[in-house]
């Protein structure tokens, strides 16, 4: 909870995901009128809130199959690969950087399939609790729907959606951040690999 105290001045706060809960005419001795008081809670979505006008990031697990794939190229320096898996859980990593570091290392390594090969070695699990929460719905489109409203929460660049076209769910996982090759093979490989993974059979997937 935060107040609109704290959101006057605040240009630091950047909750992932954020709620105004209520608007009642308060704290009138400090703000002039109730819409002062609006504008200062507004901020939570503005400058002083969510992302403010950052660009968007991917989490640390998005990042940690990739330093283990790149492990296995002498061209990345291990003490770099070092660094970044040292990082800790809750780091958060601007996408447009992450990409034009996945693009140097396509570059460097000569290996176009990256994208495929991180998404081969993300683990069971390692998406922590959006995992748990799409693979324990009671059935696929609430998994589904699960996942495109939550997304962001892994990837803040996340622009995916549902749509039904006759007897086929079409589900297009798109970004609000141009990607790279690799990064679009990511982005569509880990959603087919973490599927197949969790559930027995694997449901039929068109690319």
């Amino acid at each position: 909870e935060v107040s609109s105290f704290q959101l006057e001045s605040t240009d630091t706060f950047h909750p992932w995901i954020a709620a105004l809960l209520n608007l009642t005419p308060d704290h009138l001795d400090r703000h002039a009128d109730v819409a002062e008081y609006a504008a200062a809670k507004a901020r939570i979505f503005a400058g002083g809130g969510v992302q403010g006008g950052r660009p968007p990031t991917y989490a640390q697990q998005m990042v940690r199959p990739f330093i283990r794939v790149m492990r296995s190229y002498p061209q990345i320096p291990a003490a770099l690969l070092d660094q970044a898996e040292a990082a800790p859980s809750d780091r958060r990593v601007p996408v447009p950087r992450a990409q034009a570091l996945l693009q140097a290392a396509v570059t460097l390594t000569g290996e176009d399939d990256l994208g495929l090969l991180a998404a081969r070695e993300t683990e069971r699990g390692s998406l922590d609790v959006l995992e748990y929460a799409v693979f324990s719905a009671s059935s696929w489109r609430t998994a589904l729907e699960t996942l495109l409203r939550y997304s962001r929460v892994m990837n803040g660049a996340a622009d995916c959606r549902l749509e039904s076209v006759d007897d086929k769910a079409h589900v297009v996982l798109d970004s609000r951040v141009p990607l790279t090759r690799a990064g679009i093979d990511f982005q569509c490989a880990i959603f087919h690999v973490t599927g197949s993974r969790w559930l027995s059979p694997a449901p039929e997937l068109e690319v």
